[in-house]
């Protein structure tokens, strides 16, 4: 009788494929784990910049009070038609900033007035031109006017605006309150209304002479003839409302104190951004702090093998 050798199983070969098989369990569920964070990462950065709300029509009188501003400082409008987002003016060297109503040429509309410094003389130099600043943030932040929100549909003009009504400088934040390049002024964004020049623009005018602004550049006016009465229908449009911007600036000035006011019209028909930086107790926050910690774990991971 033959006997046969059985074979044997050790118990460290037993251990071995038990710690094989959880090993590789393991790392299934981590590539799954790392797959849902990704997504979730992915999701926040397209909300980011998602379209999410329609702001509707920003006005003077009906939705903002142009006689909050003042000629120089800042006014926040807060919850700007309830839509979670801010409108911060920031003025400098203004010599008239008034709520106004076009002077009754518009029916039932109305306008910011608002006059730039000039020469006290007509021989007198002007060496600072005001300065206006409009910046749109997210409504509710633990420290306000910080976190931008990006809209579009900017698109506004300056009524009764003629020769010798200046303006410069004209350029805007982007969605994450990063301030671009100055707009050329031979920019088809500035359209001149009501004169009887092709583009409507003067746009050849040197910063020298009795105006050395050092700071101003790419100056532009409405070529209209300057008339002393209020003339509705002579304007400088501004449309950005295809660019995604978290506001604008612009530097106004007068070539002397016998030019008056111009009337800013409302903002246009905004269309809300979500905000890049996502406020802290939110759930867009919460999912994105996910994804910074996830990262972060992974790196640490990766090291310590």
């Amino acid at each position: 009788m033959r006997l046969v050798a059985l074979p044997v199983h050790h118990k460290n070969d037993t251990k071995a494929k038990i710690m094989k098989s959880l090993k590789a369990a393991v790392c299934s569920a981590n590539r799954v784990r790392f797959r849902v964070e990704l997504l979730l990462v992915a999701a926040v950065c397209f909300a980011c910049f998602l379209p999410s709300a329609h702001a509707g029509l920003v006005q003077w009188g009906t939705t903002l009070d142009a006689g909050l501003i003042p000629q120089n400082g800042s006014v926040t409008y807060q919850n700007v038609n309830g839509q979670g987002f801010d409108i911060k003016v920031t003025t400098s060297s203004l010599t008239a900033s008034l709520a106004g109503n076009f002077h009754g040429q518009i029916p039932g509309a109305h306008s910011w007035d608002i006059q730039g410094a000039a020469p006290s003389t007509s021989s007198s130099t002007l060496s600072t031109p005001s300065t206006i600043t409009f910046q749109f943030f997210q409504t509710g932040t633990l420290a306000p006017d910080t976190v931008p929100i990006g809209i579009t549909g900017l698109n506004f003009r300056f009524e009764d605006a003629d020769m010798g009504e200046r303006f410069a400088n004209f350029a805007y934040y982007d969605p994450l309150g990063v301030l671009q390049p100055i707009l050329p002024n031979t920019s088809t964004v500035f359209t001149g209304v009501g004169t009887t020049t092709p583009n409507g623009l003067n746009t050849s005018i040197a910063s020298s002479g009795r105006f050395p602004f050092a700071s101003a550049i790419n100056i532009l006016e409405n070529d209209a003839i300057y008339e002393p009465t209020y003339q509705p229908g002579k304007a400088l449009q501004v449309n950005l409302a295809s660019t995604p911007l978290s506001g604008f600036t612009f530097k106004i000035y007068r070539t002397d104190s016998g030019k008056g006011s111009v009337s800013m019209g409302g903002l246009g028909d905004l269309q809300l951004l979500q905000s890049p930086i996502p406020e802290p107790g939110t759930a867009l926050f919460g999912l994105a702090l996910l994804g910074v910690l996830a990262s972060a774990r992974r790196s640490v991971s990766a090291r310590s093998r």
